[in-house]
């Protein structure tokens, strides 16, 4: 779409305005639309444009048509998040503010505040302990803030896709039941190409160990280094973006899915530890004046025990997704191992 036919469209939100479009910051995934920006007046803002109506082309072939009713699913859950964002009050941590949703024929924008205004600026890689370590936080201030003891408040029907109205006060409505990208239930056409294997056989019991875990939370469910932001003066602030496939899990998920993006192979195997280490750490110092010592003991125990299950998780996925992708390597290979143990062990 040419940038003055996305000013005409914003005007209806800026009336007594003429919106200024500046540039395409990037195309979304399988070229569902792009994110670019605007100045309004003296202000900036960063627009996503989804376009809702034609199937796209995946770049890896997986253009199909239960991938294309995924990826307009996941474009209105992260509408549903920005509109529950709108009247929040919980404390969470750096996220764009979202200034607008509006819907027209072929599509729909999201106008979000411009974080690059905040001071805040994307990176395509990092090895600075600082700025994972600083990520590891934010996700555990983001999962503690939406963290449930099942034992007290049930989490609701695991077989319906989207949350409902009221399932749990915490849970805004509209998000994944089941969060993060490759959950199995929404990836069958991948799963049917998995090779055989123990993985592929133990994947419901994977997928049942996550779900039944007594601490839920919402996961922001795409957690790779390329959604986050760091703050360009101030190291260890960090923002988020891309909320897509945000919805109910345990937060290693998170913490496996962002480590997996960060880290090699042999990085994985000497600092992985210590950052679950690390995380649990900051989840518990979160979670305070929220849950008693005991249920901050029982979470560490879970989150601990299940990590390998998360990792393996994923990797079910990219399995049947791309067998050749780099993050299937032997730190993920020595989680699957243990995850396999542990899920028979949980089976009984």
């Amino acid at each position: 779409m040419p940038g003055h036919t996305y000013t005409e469209l914003l005007s209806q939100y800026w009336p007594d305005a003429k919106p200024e479009y500046i540039e395409t910051i990037q195309s979304l995934w399988s070229g569902y639309g792009e994110l670019f920006r605007v100045r309004v007046k003296d202000q900036r803002f960063c627009v996503k444009y989804i376009q809702l109506t034609d199937k796209a082309v995946h770049p890896r072939g997986w253009d199909t048509d239960i991938g294309h009713q995924r990826k307009l699913l996941s474009y209105q859950v992260e509408t549903n998040w920005y509109a529950f964002l709108a009247n929040t009050q919980l404390s969470l941590p750096p996220i764009p503010s979202c200034v607008a949703l509006i819907d027209f024929d072929s599509g729909r924008f999201i106008i979000m505040d411009d974080l690059e205004n905040l001071g805040y600026s994307p990176t395509s890689e990092t090895n600075d302990r600082g700025k994972i370590e600083s990520t590891i936080e934010w996700l555990a201030i983001f999962h503690a803030a939406f963290m449930v003891d099942t034992q007290v408040s049930p989490v609701p029907d695991k077989n319906q896709l989207l949350l409902a109205p009221a399932s749990n006060q915490l849970w805004p409505e509209g998000l994944w039941r089941r969060g993060t990208y490759w959950h199995l239930s929404t990836r069958p056409d991948e799963f049917a190409s998995m090779p055989d294997s123990e993985l592929k056989q133990a994947a419901a019991d994977i997928d049942m160990s996550l779900s039944s875990a007594r601490f839920q939370t919402l996961v922001h469910g795409d957690a790779k280094l390329a959604n986050f932001c760091y703050h360009k003066t101030q190291e260890s602030r960090v923002a988020a973006v891309d909320f897509q496939y945000t919805g109910v899990g345990i937060g290693v998920q998170d913490l496996a899915y962002f480590l997996g993006s960060v880290m090699d192979s042999e990085q994985l195997f000497q600092s992985a530890p210590e950052l679950l280490d690390y995380y649990l750490s900051r989840l518990s110092a979160s979670l305070q004046n929220k849950f008693s010592a005991a249920e901050i003991r029982d979470l560490n125990q879970e989150y601990r025990q299940l990590f390998p299950v998360a990792w393996a998780d994923f990797d079910r996925f990219l399995a049947g997704w791309a067998a050749e992708h780099p993050k299937l390597n032997a730190f993920s290979a020595a989680q699957c191992d243990k995850a396999l143990k542990i899920v028979y062990e949980i089976k009984g």
